[in-house]
């Protein structure tokens, strides 16, 4: 434990020293990083209430993510017909079977 008080402490003797040679006092240093660190906040905020909270803002509805898959399900088949399906099977079995006796001439 005392290691790391001394470590901190020189973390923050290096940090005071670092301010005092680049001219700029280490308090202004210290506020222009927590407002940063606010204003982040603040954006994250904002675009999450936006977003989230508040889509019918932009002129979009609230639509759960279940209702829109269905949506996009009944849209477009996401898989060719039973039948389709079977054809393209069977067509692609014979010419693996054509492939495999011409092979075998060889």
């Amino acid at each position: 434990m005392p290691t790391k008080i001394f470590s901190e402490e020189l973390r923050w003797q290096e940090e005071i020293a670092d301010s005092v040679e680049s001219g700029v006092p280490y308090v202004w240093r210290i506020l222009v990083m927590r407002i940063r660190a606010v204003l982040m906040l603040g954006l994250m905020l904002l675009s999450f209430i936006t977003v989230v909270l508040m889509p019918s803002v932009f002129g979009g509805e609230r639509v759960a993510v279940s209702q829109t898959v269905l949506m996009a399900s009944e849209q477009e088949p996401v898989s060719p017909p039973q039948a389709e399906a079977e054809r393209l099977f069977q067509q692609g079995m014979q010419q693996y079977q054509q492939g495999n006796r011409s092979f075998a001439r060889f």
